[in-house]
């Protein structure tokens, strides 16, 4: 059976799948919250080092080491998210369990957030609220829609740890810990000692009215989405890497468009490349050190790309080689490989500000690829 036809079938299965089964937001929080999350606060200062906004997230989570890049998912009715966006970068504070009532106060919808709150600047500038345990400094790399949130991607520039007190987490529709087991403990005692705790925690005398207050306030942040959590780590690469290369497959689409004769679809192609890959760098470098790894998700979609991406080059290496001015003798589809690895390659060290600019990188491409694959004139 064609590959076609059975990615046909395959998609008509999971559409058909995804009717039955509507997912009711009661549940889907429900069954979730069961996964515990790190509680985090962005945040972001204007121009003149002013704090922005200031918003709760338990979606926080690193995405690569090389580039060094984070991520955290927004949801798209937060109205604390566009003036972050604004100002193109944020700081991810991770608070401790000593961090409840900061982490309310960030929660709240209106008024002035940082009121009352001691911060102070990391070196960039950024927002660092005082007892975090860590922060991140981070400039805006790329933004992605995903559903009802977006997920934003970070470069890092600067980072610390300046507390080792104990994370705070939201885990069950309440707030927790993350508490380091002795690894002499077997695990019926570890499991003991965690009921004693959360029992400790829920059962104090006195604290009924307290409580109740808490129980509120947990479920307003709740119904806020706060208890959205993350996609996995390969789900979120893939995403990323779906988007980037649609941009490179439409690129690619409009650059060929207007192009005359193989040669010069085959330099639009070089041009469209390098173009995509500097507007867009951090995903380009993330997809030569992760993609070969992403063997425990769904990558329909990511394959469906790559396709249309090789079918692009393969078409115009042929195209030449049918017009006579690349040699027959050249594989197009390695030629593509080849081609496409020098080009992504350069990503990883080119700089708008360095020596060579775009265009000096764009015409000694072209000549050493043209060079390999043009028709060689018979010598006198």
């Amino acid at each position: 059976m064609a590959e076609s036809n059975v990615m046909d079938m395959a998609d008509r299965t999971v559409s058909d799948m995804a009717q039955r089964n509507v997912i009711d937001a009661v549940t889907y929080r429900q069954v979730l919250s069961h996964y515990p999350t790190g509680v985090s606060v962005i945040t972001s200062a204007d121009a003149d080092g002013s704090p922005a906004a200031g918003m709760v997230v338990g979606t926080f989570t690193s995405v690569s080491i090389d580039p060094p890049l984070v991520a955290f998912l927004p949801d798209k009715n937060s109205t604390s998210w566009p003036l972050i966006a604004e100002t193109g970068r944020f700081c991810v504070n991770v608070l401790s369990t000593e961090q409840e009532t900061l982490c309310r106060k960030f929660s709240a919808r209106g008024g002035d957030k940082f009121d009352g709150v001691a911060w102070h600047r990391s070196p960039s500038g950024m927002p660092v609220l005082d007892g975090v345990i860590t922060w991140v400094d981070c400039r805006i790399e790329q933004i992605v829609e995903s559903g009802d949130h977006y997920i934003v991607v970070g470069r890092v520039l600067d980072l610390a740890v300046t507390s080792d007190a104990l994370p705070l987490t939201f885990h069950r529709g309440t707030f927790g810990q993350v508490a380091p087991m002795d690894p002499h403990t077997n695990d019926d005692e570890a499991r003991q000692l965690e009921l004693q705790r959360l029992a400790a925690q829920i059962f104090r005398p006195g604290r009924a009215t307290e409580f109740a207050d808490e129980v509120g306030a947990l479920a307003r942040l709740y119904a806020d989405g706060y208890s959205h959590l993350p996609e996995s780590r390969s789900e979120l690469i893939v995403t990323i890497l779906t988007e980037y290369l649609e941009h490179l497959v439409a690129a690619y689409s409009r650059s060929v468009a207007g192009a005359t004769g193989a040669t010069g679809g085959f330099t639009a192609l070089v041009r469209a490349t390098l173009e995509v890959n500097r507007d867009h760098r951090a995903a380009a470098v993330l997809y030569q050190n992760e993609r070969q790894s992403l063997v425990d998700v769904d990558t329909t979609h990511l394959r469906q790309f790559e396709r249309q991406m090789q079918a692009s080059w393969v078409a115009m290496i042929e195209r030449g080689q049918r017009d006579g001015v690349f040699q027959h003798e050249a594989d197009s589809t390695l030629t593509y490989f080849l081609v496409r690895d020098a080009l992504f390659l350069a990503a990883r060290w080119f700089r708008p500000e360095g020596r060579l600019s775009l265009d000096d990188v764009q015409r000694q491409a072209e000549s050493l690829f043209l060079k390999g694959l043009a028709v060689q004139a018979p010598r006198a």
